[in-house]
């Protein structure tokens, strides 16, 4: 059976008095009465921690006494008997491991949950027990003064308190650890035969289909391979597609339990408005999920891939606090934001091409105990460059600016950063929003140019840059590289980057876009850009270990000289 989440409710009335609650979960309620008894419980488990600390220190100085060098082997021996028969040695790692054994079974929570408007301040320590977006309060709550305080600075979430079981079962399959997010893509999407009209690839992007459609909703396509199910997660599905006025899709989800092929126990059928958004699949039973795809009426139907991913349901995207942005052609990028000691500056982290969908670089950012924020892009094979319509970009740099003005920061306080795909996001948004800095390692600049390789300097190594040039221009020739080249390099203006500092790390024999830091400095005396480079011989996907320490390196030398940050 699967461990308990266990959940800390404070507040006047106990939620399990008032109804059913999931026996997925580990409830633990602390009336107002009874928050000293807990804050009592909390001071011991920190005594037991600060004791454990104290011991694991004596047992590690004579641990290290016993390796010392300058010891002669006489003294070596000695020491060793003396640590196989020493009662109190043996007495020492018996505590050791009794305290870790306590401390390992003591009260630990994955959120909380305030029930009520206000609060006493001594629940602060509480409150210090819980990571951002952990803890819950209830929409319209008119928490004031420093409570309401510490929830913003927390990134604290609000819940419908009219739908406590509601919430509580979200709870129940919403706080897993890590992330996950994947896609069918149109390669596995197959036609019926009974469709009679025209069928069109896109690249490898979209399926498009052309003709009369039944009055009705009928099968047109399916996804050859099912997609698994675990009933202790909920699951996203998003499809990409678009279709023309005089024709309306819908997706049928149907849910196969483990063990069955024909038996079906229960079914989703999806459409219209719905559709544009991400469904959340919810049931009791782990399966596999058949998926098929209906038209009714007639014209024009694109379908692009289909998008899952272990859901929330609301508490956030990929991870707890996680945001999606998303325009009018559904075209998806996801952001993700902590406000640490909200002291400068902002460091956001665009994530370079991964075929896995989800956030990149979280602990490496998060070390960094500054205000951060990760964007990720989950279209096409593994990004598309956070390029896309002026909808889309506008929002993302938009995102960036309201996290700016949340903190109190302005664009002096922002450093922009990324690897590979990653550093396009980082340059292309930086030249928008005039950063203090610039960090990234392998650029990629000019896009159209890293498409046309693909012909022959590198046959085959990056498809995706194909497809990405024709979604943006509908064609593959020069003058469409040409323009995808411009997106950035038309951005070039004089003293674009006059109050931004660029530290760039690159490869000497880049293979996707061999020009970009010789263009990025011969273009600097225009620019204002001040660069840092440091080259490395290699290929694109060479050498990632040196460029990414160096650019580490380079963050945390800005960090310190510029913002004092150690």
């Amino acid at each position: 059976m699967a461990k308990k989440i266990p959940i800390l409710q404070i507040g006047g009335q106990n939620w399990q008095t008032e109804q059913s609650l999931s026996d997925k979960l580990e409830w633990h309620y602390y009336s107002f009465e009874r928050i000293e008894e807990l804050l009592s419980e909390l001071d011991q488990i920190q005594s037991e921690q600060i004791q454990l600390k104290t011991l694991r220190q004596e047992r590690e100085e004579v641990l290290t006494t016993l390796f010392d060098e300058e010891l002669d082997e006489q003294a070596k021996v000695e020491l060793e008997e003396f640590l196989r028969t020493s009662k109190s040695f043996k007495e020492l790692e018996k505590e050791i491991k009794r305290l870790q054994k306590k401390i390992d079974t003591s009260l630990k929570f994955s959120a909380l949950v305030l029930s009520d408007d206000t609060y006493p301040e001594s629940i602060m320590p509480i409150l210090d027990l819980f990571k951002v977006y952990e803890i819950f309060y209830p929409q319209g709550s008119h928490a004031t003064g420093w409570l309401q305080e510490e929830l913003r600075k927390r990134m604290a979430q609000s819940y419908d308190a009219t739908k406590k079981s509601e919430f509580a079962h979200t709870l129940s399959q919403g706080l897993f650890v890590g992330q996950y997010g994947a896609k069918v893509h149109i390669d596995d999407l197959e036609v019926s035969p009974n469709f009679a009209g025209t069928i069109q690839m896109k690249g490898r992007k979209k399926l498009i289909l052309e003709g009369e459609f039944e009055p009705d909703y009928r099968q047109i396509a399916l996804f050859r391979f099912n997609v698994q199910y675990n009933a202790d997660q909920f699951l996203n599905l998003f499809l990409e597609h678009e279709t023309s006025s005089e024709c309306s899709l819908q997706m049928t989800v149907r849910l196969i339990p483990d063990g069955a092929t024909d038996h079906i126990v229960k079914e989703w059928k999806i459409e219209g408005e719905e559709l544009r958004n991400q469904v959340v699949i919810d049931a009791e039973i782990s399966g596999y999920l058949f998926i098929s795809i209906l038209a009714k009426g007639s014209g024009r139907v694109e379908i692009g891939d289909l998008h899952y991913r272990f859901s929330r349901n609301g508490l956030g995207e990929f991870i707890l606090g996680g945001e999606r942005i998303v325009d009018e052609n559904l075209q998806e990028v996801f952001t993700y934001f902590e406000p640490a000691d909200f002291k400068p500056p902002l460091c956001v982290y665009f994530s370079g091409f991964r075929t896995a969908e989800g956030f990149e670089g979280f602990w490496m950012m998060k070390s960094m105990k500054t205000p951060f924020m990760l964007i990720c892009d989950p279209r096409l094979d593994g990004g598309a460059f956070y390029l896309g319509s002026k909808e889309l970009e506008d929002k993302i740099q938009q995102k960036i600016q309201d996290k700016l003005d949340f903190l109190g920061f302005d664009s002096s306080q922002l450093i922009l950063s990324g690897m590979s795909m990653g550093t396009f996001g980082a340059s292309y948004y930086g030249a928008k929003l005039k950063p203090h800095g610039i960090v990234v390692s392998k650029p990629l600049l000019s896009l159209g140019d890293m498409a046309l390789a693909e012909h022959l300097n590198r046959p085959g190594g990056f498809p995706t840059s194909l497809d990405l040039l024709h979604s943006n221009y509908h064609s593959m020739d020069t003058e469409a590289a040409e323009k995808l080249n411009n997106r950035f390099w038309d951005l070039m203006e004089p003293n674009v980057y006059e109050s931004t500092k660029f530290a760039v790390a690159y490869m000497k024999e880049d293979d996707y876009d061999s020009t970009a830091f010789e263009k990025l400095v011969r273009t600097s005396r225009e620019t204002g850009a001040r660069i840092l480079g440091r080259g490395y011989s290699g290929r694109h996907l060479d050498g990632s270990d040196v460029t990414s320490s160096w650019f580490i390196k380079q963050y945390r030398d800005m960090l310190k000289k510029d913002f004092n940050r150690e």
